[in-house]
C-alpha cells in the first residue's frame, strides 16, 4: 500500500520466494533492474509482481527468473490491476514471461506492454489468464520477439473463482476476457503449439485482434498422423 515508488539500477537474486513484489501500490516506476534466480532450483520465485496496483511503469527491466518473469495480478477483490505500461523488457524464465493473472479476482485494466525480447522460457511467452471471475480488458501487447519459448501465445478464460485474501467474497461467474490487441510479434524455436486461445461455455473471449504475428513451430510427423 505504498505510493510513488520508485526502484532502479539494483540487481536482485537469491529471493526465498517473489523477487520484487508490490501490493496494491499506487504510482511506482521500475527500471532498470536485473533480476537473477532461474538457476536456484526454486518454485514461486517469481521476477517483477505487480499485484491489484495501479499507475505503473516498468521500463528497461532484465529477468531470469525461475517462475514467472513479468506477471500482474489481482488477488484483491476491490482492487482491479490498472493503467500499467511495461516496455523494453528482455524476460527468460522456466515458466511464463508476460502473464496476467492467473490471481485474477480483481481483474485487469489498461495494460501495455511493448518491445520486449523472450528467448529460453518453458511456457508461454505471453500468457493472459482471467479465472477468477474479474475482467480482463484493454489490454495492448506489442512489439514481443521470442526464441525458444514453449507456447508463444496462451489466453484463457475461465472459472476457478478463486479467493485470495481473508474476508474476500468469491465471485459467481466468469468474467469478460475483451478487448484484447497483440500485434507484431514474431516467435521462433517453440514448441508444438503456437496459440491457445479458450472460454468456457457461455462466456467466449470476445474482440480480440491479433495482428501480424509470424509464428515458426516445428513440423515432422507422418501422413498418417496428420
Amino acid at each position: 500500500r505504498c505510493e510513488n515508488v520508485t526502484v532502479r539500477d539494483v540487481l536482485l537474486t537469491n529471493p526465498g520466494a517473489w523477487t520484487l513484489n508490490f501490493y496494491q501500490t499506487k504510482g511506482a516506476v521500475v527500471e532498470g533492474v536485473k533480476i537473477r534466480s532461474r538457476d536456484l532450483g526454486m518454485h514461486n520465485n517469481d521476477g517483477i509482481n505487480i499485484d491489484s496496483s495501479e499507475n505503473f511503469v516498468v521500463r528497461n527491466c532484465d529477468v531470469v527468473s525461475g517462475d514467472d518473469a513479468l506477471v500482474i495480478k489481482s488477488t484483491s477483490r476491490a482492487r482491479p490491476s490498472r493503467n500499467i505500461t511495461a516496455a523494453d523488457c528482455r524476460l527468460s524464465t522456466r515458466t511464463n514471461a508476460i502473464k496476467l493473472g492467473t490471481e485474477s479476482i480483481g481483474g485487469f485494466e489498461n495494460i501495455t506492454v511493448s518491445n520486449c525480447r523472450i528467448t529460453n522460457t518453458k511456457m508461454s511467452g505471453i500468457a493472459l489468464y482471467a479465472v477468477d471471475g474479474g475482467d480482463l480488458k484493454t489490454v495492448s501487447i506489442s512489439g514481443v520477439t521470442m526464441d525458444g519459448v514453449m507456447m508463444p501465445i496462451s489466453i484463457r478464460l475461465g472459472s476457478r473463482l478463486k479467493t485470495f485474501r481473508e474476508g474476500d467474497e468469491a465471485r459467481t461467474q466468469a468474467g469478460k476476457l475483451r478487448d484484447v490487441a497483440i500485434r507484431n510479434v514474431s516467435a521462433k524455436n517453440t514448441g508444438f503449439i503456437g496459440m491457445l486461445i479458450n472460454g468456457v461455455p457461455g462466456h467466449p473471449v470476445e474482440a480480440l485482434t491479433l495482428e501480424n504475428i509470424q509464428l515458426e513451430v516445428p513440423g515432422g510427423g507422418t501422413a498418417k498422423q496428420a
